[in-house]
């Protein structure tokens, strides 16, 4: 098994690998650190009932790009934190805005050059004729107007198929996450607006004709600063009236947020033309977010309340724009982990510190969209102490993220530092005996699934010891916090040595255990 940070990192390890001749690999994204092994890798998996969850004072919210997921996983959370336009126009859309919008005249284009190749084609023997300048881009235009007439068939009006596409794919998350909370509001549905670099505008149909080459374009033009510039306002405004037409569909839990917001200035102009197009803060219950993901946005968050409703911490662009370090760099990525330049730092803490006070003090909401609060258990008690508004998981750590704040919210409500402590360190025991018979109990479970009825009597014996003591390790855990929540806090001591006794039970018992398994190969 290889262990590696950083999707390109990864991308290049599986190619190395192809050229060696590798036929199989298994990547496992569950956690917040990927693992890749080069081989099929059995799994196994445990079935969570999400109404039996806990409930949480800090909204646990998840994070949707693909419409279709919204409708099996949307119902459970609080509503999504981060709806991804992204995805719905990568998988739905396929062609960049910009060529749908211009398409008439990139039709015309195409017979002008047309014309021009025939005049060429009449001077046989110039030098134009064999150098044949026009060909090439007739035949890559050609073919991007055969695939956008491909594509959108049955709209004459392309503007119309890309609002049309969005507006469905909006809709379709909005109405999956749709839901009354406990206080009778509805539940937010987050879509932030395109946040496409260059690069990956150019991936899309029609994308090379607008699309030129950035040298870096994780600073360049992204976010905002395309909505406001001539060459893609226009495409911005698509945007917009997409928004509006599926919040006129009834869908008013849908807000929309701007990504990549670099400067006041930028914010005013584009509230603007939001207004313009029929969006204004406060009719019709809308509000607008924006990414708190730039420094600026945090140094000047009291001047950003008055254009926006609520901000989502992007911790991971945060991070590498206050250390000035780009976050797949493979070798920046140990020094990150050595030197401290990652989220859970003093630099990146004080800045969501002074943004959440900057915008509670102004009535705004500030929540994170990041997996830095599931990965990284430290930082989400942080985040709590701070008295965050809401928490956007990966739809994979839903579930532990919503435990862990479940958690955290009595520890650090209730208990005295001293005690804190000594929760913080007895539940870390308790994950880490999870943690420590998953394999091993999957192990058992899979080879159990494969023999099926003519499973071994000692195999089956051991794969139920293995589940129960996963059970009864799950329930200590469950049930201290809950006994904390409604106890005497004053007899704390005497709480905890009982489920301490519990848990060094089963801390002997697994070693007993794992020696047993051991005649079916499995260490």
């Amino acid at each position: 098994m290889m262990k590696a940070i950083g999707r390109n990192l990864i991308i290049e390890k599986i190619k190395e690998k192809q050229r060696d001749g590798l036929e199989s690999v298994t990547i496992d994204c569950s956690e917040g650190q990927p693992r890749i092994w080069l081989k099929n890798v059995s799994y196994d998996y445990d079935s969570i009932e999400f109404v039996q969850l806990p409930h949480t004072k800090t909204q646990v919210l998840v994070n949707l790009g693909i419409p279709k997921g919204a409708l099996s996983s949307g119902k459970y959370p609080d509503g999504t934190g981060l709806a991804r336009l992204e995805f719905i126009i990568n998988d739905e859309i396929r062609i960049h805005p910009n060529a749908l919008i211009e398409f008439d005249s990139l039709v015309r284009r195409y017979g002008v050059l047309l014309d021009h190749r025939k005049k060429i084609e009449n001077i046989k023997k110039s030098d134009l004729y064999h150098k044949d300048p026009f060909n090439r881009e007739i035949l890559k235009l050609k073919e991007t107007i055969d695939t956008i007439r491909e594509i959108t068939t049955g709209y004459d009006d392309k503007e119309e198929y890309y609002i049309e596409k969005l507006a469905e794919g909006i809709a379709t998350i909005a109405a999956g996450v749709w839901k009354v909370l406990p206080n009778g509001e509805i539940g937010e549905c987050v879509v932030r607006l395109s946040d496409f670099k260059t690069n990956e505008y150019a991936n899309l149909v029609g994308g090379w004709i607008y699309e030129g080459e950035e040298n870096n374009p994780m600073l360049g033009f992204r976010g905002c600063s395309r909505y406001v510039h001539e060459e893609f306002q226009e495409a911005f405004i698509l945007e917009l009236k997409a928004i509006k037409k599926a919040r006129e569909w009834g869908l008013i839990n849908i807000v929309p947020m701007l990504p990549f917001c670099r400067s006041p200035e930028e914010a005013k102009r584009i509230i603007e033309i939001m207004e313009e197009e029929g969006l204004v803060r406060g009719q019709n219950g809308l509000k607008v977010y924006v990414m708190a993901e730039i420094p600026s946005n945090i140094i000047c968050a009291d001047i950003f309340c008055e254009y926006f409703d609520g901000f989502s911490i992007g911790s991971n662009d945060l991070t590498q724009l206050t250390y000035g370090v780009g976050r797949d760099n493979e070798k920046m990525i140990p020094l990150m982990n050595s030197y401290d330049y990652n989220t859970n730092s003093e630099s990146i803490r004080r800045s969501v510190s002074h943004l959440i006070k900057t915008a509670h003090e102004r009535n705004r909401k500030v929540g994170i969209c990041g997996q830095a609060p599931s990965d990284d258990p430290d930082f989400l008690r942080f985040l709590i102490r701070e008295g965050i508004d809401s928490i956007s998981l990966n739809f994979d750590t839903f579930a532990r993220g919503r435990i862990n704040t479940w958690r955290t919210e009595i520890i650090e409500s209730k208990l005295t530092e001293e005690n804190k402590k000594n929760t913080y360190k007895f539940l870390d025991k308790c994950d880490n005996l999870i943690d420590n018979i998953r394999i091993p109990r999957g192990k058992l479970r899979n080879m159990v699934r494969k023999q099926r009825k003519e499973a071994d009597k000692k195999l089956l014996e051991a794969t139920e010891k293995f589940d129960n003591i996963f059970e009864e390790i799950s329930e200590i855990s469950y049930n201290f916090i809950r006994d904390l929540n409604q106890g005497d806090l004053k007899a704390f001591d005497k709480l905890y040595n009982k489920y301490d006794e519990k848990i060094t039970k089963c801390e002997i018992e697994i070693p007993k255990l794992t020696e047993q398994i051991r005649e079916f190969g499995i260490f």
